[in-house]
């Protein structure tokens, strides 16, 4: 028997879930490039590795606000002094 542990990958539904954001978030940093693809297992679905969760971690900590948002977050601010 090795005396390493295989490290568990997570399905996306848990990675949310261990990060505290939900599903969504994590497939728009993916499509956006914050967080790397992940490799996929026999059975096609995402393995999400412990560099995932940190990565993720990290951009949810530091706080990440798009181009879009940050426009309409000025858009709303002109509108409501107007």
């Amino acid at each position: 028997m090795s005396g390493h542990a295989a490290a568990k990958s997570l399905q996306r539904g848990e990675l949310a879930g261990r990060t505290g954001c939900n599903i969504e978030t994590v497939r728009y940093y993916e499509k956006i490039g914050l967080l790397p693809e992940p490799p996929r297992t026999s059975g096609g679905h995402r393995a999400y590795s412990s560099t995932h969760e940190r990565r993720l971690r990290f951009v949810l900590r530091v706080g990440f606000e798009s181009h879009a948002e940050r426009a309409n977050r000025r858009i709303m601010s002109v509108d409501a002094a107007a």
